[in-house]
């Protein structure tokens, strides 16, 4: 526990001892201006209070604490005379009852008693008291963990931490929770951080801001994340809600529920490549004389795929260096594995490769699609070897070789296509199209992106495509096309990274169209999304650039200079020579005084890309407006 204090000189000795015998921690206060900051900030469970410390009466200053903080239980600790006496005759009309008197009743074990007994809150209290018969089932150590953890949440960065404290390894941890009907660690840990955060925002003095910070969250809508998941409601809603009300759903959220079986994100995105059913255990006899079920040698395969559904549900929901930590493991553990599965293997590195290239890792993701390619080739997957090199192409286009990945790609179509396999063929498609689009081709770009849509039966590659194709509209004057496109995909698309995409593109139409206030609206709004979900390098150097095009646009060309000279370092650094081509040619025509507004007709498609006018055309009927996304 954490107590802060703000007492004289001649009381202060007694007071650390006391905190000493108690095994708290402390911050000594020697400001009243102070002691409001410290509790806003800090994981405060108890005050010490003078009310007659600095020979002034601070009975109103400590009325307005109990006021603001009430959860924050305040000790008041003072001298045996009268002008002290008054303060805590005042004071005890505005709800102080805890007073300790110097010299007369604050020997050190009474004190420290006091301490303990008023530090602890009495929604933590409740708690506990309905987690008493799981407890019981549990080892005392463990108990003993638990028990701190729900105390003192802001002292453990992770619900791991249970690990060291306890001394339970962690996968032992797991199974003795559940034996005693208790949920994961995790969510143990945020159970205790949204207890305390709770009972802190039902003050008045707290903001949401400061409650997240209080209880040890980096941010604060880590704490709505998790106060929706518990309680279905923001924290905001929390204020006045009754204790009863809190606990039940926290009790809850804490017990294991063994009427239903645990379906986790990756689980759900690895069912379409395996069934669960073929994962065979063999019983062993485990280190402490008992038994442990694992994967028989031959199911070691399906732990694999099941991690690659893992880091592909990482990957679409935007948390690409997450997913390449996944990938790279994977990569690492089975390229010194004698009998690793080459196939297996395989869509690892061509994993790696994607994941590398949106991180700007260029050379390095060639030398992973290569790898890729050998082992696919090796294996008899003649789909995954036509996407490594279909990955290679990508790559080679991000550097600017557009010549090279334009003709690997048509390679890759006609090989396809004589192997009839769509997938391949429509992967190449939507590649090719990207390279045409660059090239200034933007018909033949937008064939290439409707065909592969056409081909493509997943939703989420059907997203990214139509994002792409609607990009490509929008470079060759279909505007219209292009914004309802990326209206509809704004709001409606399944995973954060194709509304990343889509945002950018409008950040780049509102430049176009000179819409000052649409920029700003849509920058705000691509911040705002990145919060929560960190743009992959591509995407954060096109809206870098859109950026820069917006000052240029809409503010001074000397701003704009300094905008795009940040963009090109940037590009140049990575390697992603496309976007520093762009920006060398704008610093040119504004170096020269040569620049000029890029305005441009809104053009209606032609006839040929009827079919694709039509499918926009169909999907803008239910596009939000543009006040919505």
């Amino acid at each position: 526990m954490l107590v802060a204090s703000c007492l004289s000189q001649l009381l202060f000795p007694r007071l650390v001892n006391s905190i000493r015998d108690a095994g708290a921690d402390h911050v000594h206060v020697s400001a009243w201006d102070d002691l409001e900051n410290v509790v806003r900030r800090r994981p405060v469970n108890v005050l010490v209070l003078d009310p007659y410390a600095d020979h002034i009466s601070r009975a109103n200053d400590i009325a307005r604490l109990l006021r603001q903080f009430p959860s924050t239980p305040v000790i008041a600790y003072t001298q045996f005379i009268p002008p002290a006496l008054r303060a805590l005759t005042t004071l005890a009309r505005h709800g102080l009852y805890e007073t300790v008197l110097f010299q007369v009743d604050d020997d050190c074990s009474r004190l420290s008693s006091l301490l303990v007994r008023a530090a602890l809150p009495e929604l933590v209290a409740r708690m506990l008291h309905e987690m008493r018969n799981d407890h019981s089932l549990l080892p005392p150590l463990l108990v003993d963990s638990v028990t701190d953890l729900f105390k003192r949440p802001h002292a453990y960065t992770s619900g791991r931490d249970l690990v060291l404290s306890s001394g339970i390894a962690l996968t032992n941890l797991y199974h003795t929770l559940r034996d005693a009907g208790l949920a994961s660690p995790k969510r143990l840990f945020i159970a205790a951080r949204v207890l305390h955060a709770v009972g802190y925002l039902r003050d008045p003095g707290y903001t949401v801001e400061q409650v997240a910070e209080k209880t040890g969250y980096l941010h604060p809508r880590v704490l709505t994340q998790h106060t929706l998941s518990v309680f279905g409601v923001r924290p905001s809603a929390l204020r006045n809600m009754p204790e009863d009300e809190l606990l039940t759903p926290l009790v809850r959220w804490v017990k294991l529920d063994v009427s239903k079986p645990a379906i986790t994100a990756s689980s759900q995105v690895s069912s379409g490549l395996i069934g669960t059913s073929q994962l065979e255990l063999e019983t062993h006899p485990s280190e402490e004389g008992g038994e442990c079920r694992v994967p028989s040698e031959a199911n070691y395969d399906v732990i694999w795929v099941l991690l690659l559904g893992y880091g592909k549900h990482l990957e679409l929901t935007g948390r690409s260096m997450s997913a390449a930590y996944v990938y790279l493991l994977m990569v690492d553990v089975l390229a010194t594995s004698e009998d690793a599965d080459p196939v297996i293997l395989a869509a690892a590195f061509v994993h790696c490769g994607l994941m590398l290239r949106l991180l700007g890792r260029l050379d390095v993701s060639i030398n992973a699609y290569q790898r890729a390619q050998v082992l696919a080739e090796q294996g008899g997957a003649t789909v995954l070897a036509l996407r490594a090199q279909t990955g290679i192409a990508n790559t080679l286009r991000t550097r600017g070789n557009l010549g090279n990945a334009e003709s690997l790609l048509d390679r890759i179509v006609t090989d396809a296509r004589k192997a009839g396999i769509i997938i391949a063929e429509a992967g190449a498609l939507h590649s090719r199209g990207g390279i045409r689009q660059l090239r200034g081709r933007y018909d033949e770009a937008m064939a290439d992106y409707f065909m592969a849509y056409e081909l493509t039966r997943d939703i989420t590659n059907r997203e990214v495509i139509l994002a792409d194709l609607a990009t490509c509209a929008a470079i060759a004057g279909y505007r219209t096309v292009a914004r309802d496109a990326h209206r509809f995909l704004a709001h409606t698309a399944s995973f954060p990274v194709v509304r990343t995409s889509s945002l950018v593109n409008l950040l780049e139409l509102a430049v176009l169209d000179g819409q000052v206030t649409e920029f700003k609206r849509i920058q705000k709004r691509l911040r705002e999304h990145s919060e929560h979900y960190p743009p992959p390098m591509e995407h954060e150097m096109h809206a870098a650039l859109y950026t820069a095009a917006g000052v240029e646009r809409f503010g001074t060309w000397e701003d704009a200079i300094v905008a795009y000279r940040s963009v090109l370092a940037k590009a140049q650094s990575i390697g992603m020579h496309q976007i520093a081509f762009q920006v060398e040619e704008r610093l040119a025509a504004l170096m020269n005084n040569t620049a000029t507004q890029r305005d441009q007709p809104t053009l209606e498609p032609p006839s040929t890309l009827q079919r694709l006018i039509d499918t926009i055309a169909e999907l803008s009927v239910v596009a939000p407006s543009l006040e919505n996304i």
